[in-house]
């Protein structure tokens, strides 16, 4: 059914939409009552529900679901706990890494993995490769509903590769099987006075974005 109104109000949606890092400290993370994160709580559950019908090319029927994407949520006291343990679990986190500072700050993070085909399950490896494409852009498409979603809720977020959560040892801890590949940690902040404080950053292409025109071409009839 049409709707323009509905049209200005998505577009006006997309548009909103933008990075938010926050960034806390590991030693005084933020701590959160369970009245204020069962509110947020609903909120993420409902956008990490209500993001569910992206579209995808092909089912992948593992236990019964045929979506190629996976969201497993960690509220605020296990990224809290992940933040702590995180140097013990990647012997390889550098000084630096941000990593831990936005486990201590974040409401809840949203891993958001999709679940490649094997070998074992197409052994002609052109169509597993063609496969694995379409399943990965399954999964993009749920994230990008997601981030809509929480933005639409008043929520911050950010797309994290957040490649360290990847790794076998925090898959482990967090009980993922190490087939699944992560896409994005979603990074989820909750509007506290707690977090209003600390220190926040933008996304670093926003201002780079181009016109329409400089990206897209209409083709009226072919010569």
């Amino acid at each position: 059914m049409s709707d323009p109104h509905g049209f200005e109000l998505l577009s006006a949606l997309i548009r909103e939409r933008k990075t938010t890092k926050v960034f806390g400290l590991p030693e005084q993370p933020v701590r959160l009552s369970s009245d204020v994160a069962l509110r947020f709580d609903q909120q993420v559950r409902a956008a990490t529900a209500a993001a569910g019908p992206a579209p995808f090319h092909f089912a992948r029927n593992i236990e019964g679901v045929a979506e190629p994407w996976r969201a497993t949520t960690l509220w605020w006291e296990t990224c809290r706990t992940l933040a702590a343990e995180l140097p013990g679990l990647c012997p390889d986190l550098k000084p630096g890494n941000k990593l831990p500072a936005m486990l201590s700050a974040c409401g809840a993070v949203v891993l958001v993995h999709w679940l490649p085909a094997t070998a074992d399950e197409i052994a002609e490896s052109g169509k597993r490769e063609e496969t694995n494409f379409e399943h990965l852009a399954a999964a993009s498409a749920y994230v990008q509903n997601l981030l809509l979603l929480l933005t639409a809720a008043g929520l911050e977020s950010y797309w994290a590769s957040a490649n360290l959560l990847d790794t076998g040892p925090v898959k482990q801890r967090l009980g993922i099987p190490l087939g699944w590949k992560l896409l994005a940690a979603i990074m989820v902040g909750y509007p506290l006075t707690e977090t209003a404080a600390l220190e926040r950053a933008g996304g670093g292409n926003r201002a780079k974005r181009s016109p329409p025109e400089a990206w897209s071409r209409e083709l009226e009839r072919l010569p």
